[in-house]
């Protein structure tokens, strides 16, 4: 009789692990656990002035970042600088080097539009401009993919 209770007694743990474990697998494929997305930030830097009686120029530098979870794609980025600013050059640095790809399409005078194919997580782009004249006011700037809107860095 000894061997009768204790083979029902492994039937039972048997059927119940496998229900047990059915459960489980169940519940954890219909969890997300830390669900993928991306965020885009981006900071705007203070410019970095030199004025004299004769001239005023600055440099203003932006860095626009992917620190979600997933690829950012279709990527856009619109930089607009005050009517009394006149930007002499720009700088675009990507933090995967040549790697990058970019296009910009000035749109009219003082506004900028960067596209970015991709931006993956962690990847982030530092944007330079060189300015005539310092304006009234700090550059505009928007951030956009195909799935979300960028906002400020928040410490």
């Amino acid at each position: 009789m000894k061997w009768r209770d204790m083979l029902i007694g492994a039937i039972i743990t048997l059927v119940i692990t496998i229900v047990g474990g059915i459960i489980v697998y169940v519940v954890g494929a219909t969890i997300e656990v830390g669900k993928k997305t991306e965020k885009l930030v981006y900071e705007l830097g203070e410019p970095i002035t030199f004025s004299t009686k004769n001239t005023s120029i600055a440099l203003q530098s932006m860095k626009i970042a992917n620190v979600g979870k997933l690829t950012a794609k279709k990527v856009s980025i619109a930089v607009k600088f005050d009517k009394n600013t006149k930007i002499v050059d720009h700088k675009i640095v990507m933090s995967s080097g040549p790697a990058g790809q970019w296009t910009l399409s000035p749109v009219d005078e003082g506004k900028y539009t960067f596209e970015l194919p991709t931006l993956t997580p962690n990847e982030f782009v530092n944007l330079s401009f060189l300015q005539e004249g310092t304006g009234d006011a700090a550059p505009s700037l928007a951030v956009k993919s195909e799935e979300t809107i960028g906002g400020r860095f928040q410490v």
